[in-house]
Formats: C-alpha cells, sequence, structure tokens
C-alpha cells in the first residue's frame, strides 16, 4: 500500500519509521523493504470504517499489526517464530496506538486453533471453510497464518507478508465474505 503524508499522519504511533522503511522500495518479501500500491487514501479511510463494522479493527490496524509482527520476527533468527501470545500483546500495545483488545481480536482472526475434529467447523464458520478444495475459506493457511498453540503465537514472516497481499487481493476483487452492510457496500465499490 502506498501511503500519502495523510495515512502516515494517522498511522502515526504505529511504529511509523518501520512502516515508511517497509513501505518505500519493493514488494519482495525477502528484501528489507515492502510495499503494495492498490487503495488511494480515501479507500483506506472507508475501509478502515467498513473493517471496523466488521471485525472490530480498523483495515490500518490489521496493516500495522502485521507489520509490527514481521519486525519482530524479522529480529528473531529462526523461520519459524514462535513466542507466548501475551508477549507479543505486551509489546504492540506498547510500541503502537493499538489497544489490547484489537490486538487480541486481530490475533483471533488470524490464528488457526487445533480441533478435534478438522472436518467439523467451529461454531460461526460453515463447512466451506474447511474444505481445502473450496478458495476463500475463512479457516485457510493463507488467511490465517498464525498458529495458536499452548498459549504460544507460531508465524513465518514470509506467511504474513503473502496473508496481507491475498487480504489485498480478495478485497480488491470483491472476492471477501462480508456480512456487515458497510463492508458490503465497499467491496461493491471497488
Amino acid at each position: 500500500i502506498k501511503l500519502d503524508e495523510k495515512q502516515l499522519n494517522i498511522l502515526n504511533g504505529y511504529k511509523l519509521s518501520a512502516l515508511k522503511k517497509r513501505l518505500s522500495v519493493n514488494s519482495n518479501p525477502n528484501s528489507d523493504h515492502y510495499s503494495y500500491n492498490v487503495f488511494h487514501s480515501e479507500t483506506i479511510e472507508m475501509l478502515d470504517e467498513a473493517f471496523m463494522e466488521e471485525f472490530g479493527y480498523s483495515f490500518s490496524a490489521l496493516y500495522a499489526f502485521i507489520i509490527m509482527l514481521m519486525d519482530i520476527g524479522d529480529e528473531m533468527v529462526e523461520e519459524v517464530k514462535v513466542l507466548k501470545k501475551q508477549s507479543i500483546i505486551d509489546y504492540i500495545s506498547s510500541n503502537s496506538l493499538l489497544k489490547e483488545d484489537e490486538i487480541n481480536k486481530i490475533i483471533g482472526d488470524l490464528s488457526l486453533i487445533s480441533r478435534e475434529d478438522y472436518l467439523h467447523p467451529p461454531t460461526g464458520f460453515t463447512s466451506k471453510d474447511i474444505y481445502p478444495w473450496n478458495h476463500n475459506r475463512k479457516l485457510s493457511f493463507v488467511r490465517r497464518p498464525l498458529l495458536e498453540v499452548s498459549g504460544n503465537i507460531i508465524w513465518g514472516t514470509r506467511n504474513l507478508y503473502h496473508t496481507f497481499r491475498y487480504i489485498v487481493s480478495i478485497i480488491e476483487n470483491g472476492r471477501m465474505a462480508a456480512n456487515s452492510k458497510k463492508l458490503q457496500q465497499m467491496l461493491g465499490k471497488i
């Protein structure tokens, strides 16, 4: 996403230096910078409102969370990152404008958890969300790149990057499943 100064001011406090660094050069996840030029500032503002109604956090908050978790991962040597969930929440809430409840919602929406029966969808999901041959599944690893196991969050930095690109893609193509009227209308406009 290419942000203008107005948007950068909105994101001020979401670890602005890391955002500017990652948004400046290219979209190669193996480089030290990331960018993804898709939405205009007005679109991001409308997406923020629609995401707030749909998920309880803004699109900008989701982006900031992903960037910050990627930064945390960049500081770790291992390819597969493992940290206590509470450590992630504490770090991000103390180094950004994101509140703990927002962070918890985002982690919940980006996490897969163990299920007794893989073929039995959890409450709030349908069988369409679990069958691997269906596209745009709400319970796919592409949509949920974090694994929550015994109070730990397990992730890979490149998976986070590709998840964000995927989310942008399904928004851009109007394929994101939406329950709220505001997000449905927004997807119809894009």
